[in-house]
């Protein structure tokens, strides 16, 4: 068979070749981007392990240092004035953020609301917990509660928002200046240390109740009681967190409550501010070389007159 080539089949046959090279040409151009980008790819994956860790650590740090910033603005930024009181706190977390937690909170009449807390666990997650109680209680004081409500109704929100095995201890009182006294409640918490009378005798103030989110709501009302006690002349109440009596010197041994008690009482004439100075003094000289393995935290309350 005789196959006939006319101008106008030649110009096809031209044209459909040119369009299978400009498709080779865009396919190879294709192909060329991709391996580019893989062996871009295979360049930062064989970045030295060693190089990734140090921009990991350094990306973690700066993450902590904003997480600590955040939490340390959420803590009091000054001590209220009471008449006739001394009112002083601090607070050291063991780590780059910690779950230790105080707050004042001025109520109506001359009185003021004092929270001290200890989250059960360390680190970024405590925080954000601590952070978490610190709006339940701002909202829930705004109303003239006593303290077994405040903190039934804390425990409500919190057992409500977050997962088991979470809890929090803490102590919340409200202190009238007017009366002197003292009413309070404990979650779990550390006792109260109260000392009294001439001789600053030492008196260790538990009333029944269990940590925050451990029980929920109608338990946990059934279980939690509260305290009053007066105040007079240089006596002198000591709210704190374990890491006091927990403090852990290079035979592993702790400082202890005993010693906790032994200390204020042997400086009970400083001022409010000065006798947790002295102490963080005497707690990093018992520890020596041996760092801290818990978050500090005290409020020191002293009646001048």
């Amino acid at each position: 068979m005789i196959f006939s080539h006319t101008a106008e089949s030649h110009f096809r046959e031209l044209g459909t070749g040119s369009y299978f090279i400009l498709i080779f040409l865009l396919i190879s151009a294709g192909l060329a981007v991709i391996i580019r980008r893989r062996e871009a790819e295979t360049t930062i994956r064989y970045i030295p392990d060693y190089i990734r860790k140090m921009e990991e650590k350094d990306r973690l740090l700066r993450e902590l240092e904003i997480a600590r910033t955040v939490q340390q603005k959420f803590l009091p930024a000054y001590t209220p004035e009471l008449p006739n009181f001394q009112i002083a706190a601090f607070c050291q977390p063991a780590w780059e953020v910690g779950g230790d937690y105080f707050d004042y909170f001025p109520l109506e009449g001359g009185r003021l609301g004092i929270a001290i807390g200890d989250v059960s666990n360390k680190g970024v997650s405590a925080a954000f917990y601590m952070t978490m109680v610190k709006g339940f209680l701002k909202a829930l004081t705004i109303q003239p509660l006593e303290p077994a409500r405040i903190l039934s109704d804390t425990n409500a929100l919190f057992y409500e928002n977050v997962e088991r095995g979470n809890f929090i201890s803490m102590i919340y009182g409200i202190l009238d200046s007017k009366s002197g006294d003292f009413l309070f409640a404990r979650a779990g918490h550390n006792p109260l240390l109260y000392l009294f009378g001439k001789s600053a005798e030492g008196q260790w103030l538990s009333p029944r109740g269990i940590g925050l989110g451990l029980l929920p709501d109608q338990k946990f009302r059934s279980t939690i009681t509260q305290e009053k006690i007066r105040l007079e002349t240089g006596e002198i109440l000591v709210l704190y967190t374990d890491g006091y009596p927990e403090a852990m010197n290079e035979r592993s041994e702790q400082y202890g409550e005993e010693n906790l008690q032994k200390f204020i009482k042997q400086h009970i004439h400083l001022p409010a501010a000065e006798i947790i100075q002295n102490l963080e003094k005497a707690i990093k000289k018992w520890e020596g070389n041996q760092a801290a393995l818990d978050d500090r935290t005290m409020v020191v309350i002293k009646k001048l007159s």
